[in-house]
Formats: structure tokens, sequence, C-alpha cells
């Protein structure tokens, strides 16, 4: 992994945690407030706990949506994937549509 020394002889446990540590505090992210920030914090402490084995504060679900939200957006995936704009724009709509409460 990039910016860390000997990556290759980390134990995968290692290697676990130091990408955790990214989850938490992503660089060249700039949040729009403070709220999004800790509500992002939450969820990525929710997920590493769960793959820790340990008890999250809530269960982690996350849906397998596939190519779903770029058909239902009235788009295909490589347009979801590749125009960044447009595929912001149908993920704003479907995050909306299911459940997003707005944090976008």
């Amino acid at each position: 992994m990039e910016g860390i020394k000997n990556w290759e002889k980390l134990t995968w446990q290692e290697k676990r945690e130091e990408r955790f540590k990214r989850w938490l505090n992503p660089e060249n992210i700039k949040f729009k407030h403070d709220e999004a920030e800790t509500l992002y914090k939450t969820r990525v402490t929710r997920f590493i706990k769960a793959i820790r084995m340990e008890v999250p504060d809530r269960v982690p679900v996350m849906l397998p949506t596939g190519n779903y939200p770029a058909y239902w957006g009235g788009a295909s995936f490589h347009t979801l994937m590749y125009d960044y704009e447009k595929g912001r724009q149908i993920w704003i709509k479907y995050m909306e549509a299911f459940g997003g409460h707005g944090h976008v």
C-alpha cells in the first residue's frame, strides 16, 4: 500500500489495521460540515467493528445493488462509472429514493 514502509512484510492483520486507519481518516477528503464527518466516522467504525467480529452499535447492512442504480437512473453501468457528474446525479437520486437520508 502506498506510503507504508515494508507493506509486503506486514501480516494480513497489520495490513487490515492500516486499511482501517485510512478508512477512518481518509486523505484529501473535505467534508461539507462537522456532522457529515461525524456520520461518516460512525458508519466506518460500525463496519470495522463488524469485520473484527466485535459488537457494533447497530448491525451494518450493505445491499448488493450491482448495476441496478445505473439502470434505474436511466443510464448504463459504463456511464455510471465514467461520467462522474452523471454518476453523482444518479447516486444522489438513488440514495434519496432508497434511504440516503439526504447525507450526500
